[in-house]
């Protein structure tokens, strides 16, 4: 790899790190969320957020009992999913996933964000940009994947990328994500102790071929290691390495 080169990878590096750090810190982002509320059918209160809250339909979250002070006239409203709702500073996001309906609230005040102080990375290095093979498993196996809340879903592996890294082979199953691209969960030999206790990797969509490029410099921080309220995907036992991966995010910098 060319000097110019490196610096150009780096560079790219830097400015995703950065982008990274600010999405973190942002009023209603990565740092703020303070609870995660699966909804039924029966209105139920939920901690620090006006009315109640129950599902509408199959697909919509519906709030009865808002003060006036939340924006609109009518004291109740529904939420598509994706759909936020403001109260006071305070947002609200409809949610679908395996448990049905909910939301997740956002709250600039939450604590892991007033002492957010950065992500702590090894240092980029253009030798943790490697090249790898994409095999699509066929047929497809289903794992059951546990989840940083404690729930459990059943996932397809659609596949593994294979690459070598400091002389030995490292083999990765790899999710479906949008576009074509892979989704990644793992842990390796850096993983635990002061560093989190696993990162994701999402990689563009292989070629043709099944070439397909992996900078190792960018795996990240899943969700739950900024708020515990995540529902983040655990490593499928596959993606459990006695290798150390010293590359990419490590841990969360807080004060105190």
């Amino acid at each position: 790899m060319t000097t110019s080169t490196a610096e150009e990878l780096l560079t790219g590096w830097q400015d995703w790190h950065d982008e990274r750090e600010a999405a973190a810190a942002a009023p209603h982002g990565l740092t703020s969320v303070v609870g995660t509320h699966w909804l039924g059918t029966e209105p139920v209160s939920l901690p620090t957020v006006a009315g109640t809250w129950a599902v509408d339909g199959d697909d919509r979250a519906v709030v009865s009992g808002l003060p006036a002070s939340s924006g609109s006239s009518a004291d109740t409203r529904t939420l598509a999913v994706g759909a936020t709702l403001d109260l006071g500073g305070v947002q609200v996001r409809a949610m679908a996933g395996a448990r049905g309906i909910g939301v997740r609230v956002f709250d600039p005040e939450a604590d892991t964000r007033t002492a957010f102080l950065g992500i702590d990375t090894f240092p980029a290095d253009p030798d943790r940009i490697v090249e790898a093979t994409y095999t699509a498993h066929d047929p497809a196996p289903v794992v059951t994947i546990d989840h940083a809340d404690g729930s459990r879903t059943d996932e397809v592996l659609i596949g593994q990328v294979t690459f070598d890294l400091d002389g030995r082979q490292v083999v990765l199953d790899a999710f479906d994500a949008p576009e074509g691209r892979l989704h990644i969960s793992f842990a390796d030999a850096t993983s635990g102790g002061p560093n989190a206790a696993f990162r994701f990797l999402t990689l563009d969509a292989p070629d043709a071929s099944g070439h397909v490029t992996v900078d190792l410099n960018r795996a990240y921080l899943p969700p739950s290691t900024f708020a515990a309220h995540y529902l983040c995907p655990l490593p499928p036992a596959g993606n459990r390495l006695d290798v150390p991966i010293a590359a990419g995010e490590r841990r969360v910098q807080r004060r105190g």
